[in-house]
């Protein structure tokens, strides 16, 4: 019986630490990661897999998850998704 209710407590933190990102998080973070791109691209085109680095270090930093955030670009910002992750 322990066990069961632990893993229901996991799950109910677990469901409680995903949050929704808004818009308004998603144009900071969004503008964080144009500046870092510039920066670190200035003399060369990045690879996805250099751009997708520089993106997850944004979000750490705002603590959001890169699948839920890739998501979310994926839906709402289909020409930001493919600047970042397609060409």
């Amino acid at each position: 019986m322990k066990n069961i209710t632990l893993i229901v407590l996991f799950f109910l933190i677990l469901g409680c630490t995903s949050k929704k990102i808004t818009e308004r998080e998603f144009g900071t973070i969004f503008g964080e990661y144009i500046q870092r791109e510039f920066v670190e691209s200035f003399d060369e085109k990045q690879s996805v897999s250099q751009r997708e680095k520089i993106l997850m270090d944004v979000l750490s930093k705002h603590k959001i998850d890169f699948e839920m955030f890739k998501e979310y670009m994926r839906k709402k910002h289909e020409d930001k998704y493919k600047k970042i992750f397609l060409e």
